[in-house]
């Protein structure tokens, strides 16, 4: 007499025999359908690998930004920059004095505030 083990053991062993051979028997064919599919995969293309500047590149990077990049509020040189400025002398009185501005006149009145109060 057959026991049952046996048969369910025959049973899983003869079962997995036949999985394994349909996988292995069905992974030509899905290639060869790809190949006679009329759409075909779209694939990325391979992107080329960054390489990373040295360290030349990077200091001429800086440097060319640095003369590109200059900076409208910064005034230009002007004649007498090196010229020493006048001493201060303390005001004795009120002193009136006006400056031009694009388009407007600034005008002031500057007078001492005694330091001993």
């Amino acid at each position: 007499m057959v026991s049952f083990r046996f048969l369910a053991r025959q049973a899983l062993l003869s079962l997995s025999v036949v999985l394994t051979l349909g996988m292995f028997s069905s992974g030509t064919s899905h290639a060869a359908d790809w190949n006679n599919s009329p759409v075909r995969p779209v694939l990325p293309s391979p992107k080329p690998l960054a390489v990373a500047p040295s360290g030349a590149e990077q200091v001429a990077e800086l440097l060319a930004e640095r003369v590109n990049g200059s900076d409208p509020e910064v005034p230009l040189p002007q004649r007498g920059l090196t010229a020493q400025e006048p001493q201060f002398v303390p005001l004795s009185g009120p002193q009136i004095y006006g400056r031009r501005e694009e388009g407007s006149v600034v005008l002031g009145l500057r007078f001492p505030i005694p330091a001993t109060r």
